[in-house]
């Protein structure tokens, strides 16, 4: 997806939560938004993810020191490949953030894969971006009165290792 075909629908789609900002990918951080702000007040600049580090030792393997650079992984968005482009998506009623306190109306989403995580082939990590958008609400409350509404902005990142399976185990496999 171009990063004007981005930044047009992310800007399309926020409109019934009043939350307005510019969706952007770029080669070192990947998808992330900026310029936010909700009903015209000014929120942030930019939030995004500035790198992920990934580290793998055991006590018991003794072929590597836990000082060994191949032990560690840091990486950005951008250096992983595109699962799935940016998108927006208008979520069903009843939908709820990953703790179960919000409900969120929109999901700005991508997902990511890092093949060849700590150097090991056949060994990855999927990653999965997600940033939940809530429109003014005071359930649950974010103040001890529960008096005044607000809109919520839930920036996610999950992760899965799918397990890599081989017939016979590798020297260098962790």
């Amino acid at each position: 997806m171009s990063l004007s075909a981005v930044r047009a629908l992310t800007k399309a789609h926020t409109n019934g939560t009043g939350w307005a900002m510019t969706g952007v990918v770029d080669n070192k951080s990947g998808f992330h938004l900026e310029d936010i702000s909700h009903d015209g007040h000014w929120f942030a600049d930019s939030i995004s993810v500035e790198r992920i580090a990934v580290a793998s030792f055991s006590d018991l393997d003794y072929r590597r020191s836990r000082d060994n650079s191949k032990n560690y992984h840091v990486f950005g968005l951008g250096d992983c490949k595109v699962v799935s482009a940016p998108e927006v998506v208008t979520l069903p009623t009843g939908t709820t953030d990953p703790l179960g306190y919000y409900a969120p109306r929109v999901k700005l989403a991508a997902s990511y894969r890092m093949p060849d995580l700590l150097q090991e082939k056949g060994q990855q990590i999927d990653l999965d971006l997600a940033f939940l958008l809530t429109p003014y609400n005071k359930d649950p409350s974010h103040e001890p009165g529960g008096v005044l509404s607000a809109a919520r902005l839930y920036p996610t990142l999950t992760f899965n290792i799918p397990s890599a399976i081989r017939k016979e185990k590798s020297s260098r496999m962790r």
